[in-house]
């Protein structure tokens, strides 16, 4: 049985209703850990579930076309929103110029949002991922042509 993004969004949901502090669950190769506390230390191949902000460096992404531009990943497992509510503009568009500390995007895990930072000072190259969408820790988010500040 492989997981789905509707099984993880149950899971999630029954965790947030429930006073559960500590969950462990591997599903077919799948592991979910969560952790209202925060201390628990995953193996690094591991997904975290934290109710709290998680702070995920960019990383460069060797790109066969482009090697200068720097990928910005997930921070955790969770649905990603280009924009801060439904109906309003989203954070960033290809082209736009960020800044390191630039919110681009939030991941929602069990109702907490956590915000998504740039990484790096530049412009918005692509967005590799659509509204609404569900990701894995790590999984590039979008990429930045990094310049000068």
């Amino acid at each position: 049985m492989e997981l789905t993004h509707d099984d993880v969004l149950t899971i999630l949901d029954l965790l947030d209703h429930s006073n559960v502090e500590y969950l462990e669950l591997e599903v077919d190769g799948t592991r979910i850990v969560a952790d209202r506390s925060g201390t628990a230390v995953p193996p690094a191949e591991s997904a975290v579930l934290a109710p709290q902000p998680v702070a995920v460096p960019a990383v460069r992404a060797p790109e066969p076309n482009d090697p200068d531009l720097v990928t910005v990943p997930a921070p955790v497992v969770g649905v990603f929103y280009r924009a801060p509510e439904p109906g309003a503009p989203p954070f960033v568009q290809v082209g736009d110029a960020v800044a390191d500390d630039t919110t681009v995007g939030l991941v929602e895990v069990m109702k907490m949002f956590n915000g998504v930072t740039a990484g790096v000072s530049g412009r918005v190259a692509e967005i590799l991922v659509e509204n609404d969408a569900f990701v894995e820790f790590g999984q590039p988010l979008l990429t930045i042509r990094p310049e000068p500040e």
